[in-house]
């Protein structure tokens, strides 16, 4: 999924959630959340139009990049949605 940002360019919305992520551990000071949003959104810029991504990953700079996560039966409800609008 992709999303259209003010510039009218298509960006993965992966790679967006992980520039709020970059952008909140700025805010707290959290290097090590810096350092690890700076390597999830060049992965998640240049991985996810490909394809490649774990389904469920939360992108915390604690859970390893390709670390697969559960989706209960409500998250992919609400992510069936969101792919349809």
């Amino acid at each position: 999924m992709s999303v259209r940002t003010f510039s009218g360019r298509e960006v993965p919305a992966s790679t967006l959630v992980s520039i709020r992520m970059l952008k909140l551990g700025w805010k707290t000071h959290s290097l090590h959340e810096i350092y690890g949003q700076i390597i999830r959104v060049a992965g998640a810029a240049t991985k996810t139009p490909l394809g490649i991504y774990p389904a469920g990953n939360t992108g915390g700079s604690k859970v390893w990049f390709f670390k697969q996560m559960l989706i209960t039966a409500g998250q992919r409800k609400i992510l069936d949605e969101a792919k349809d609008n």
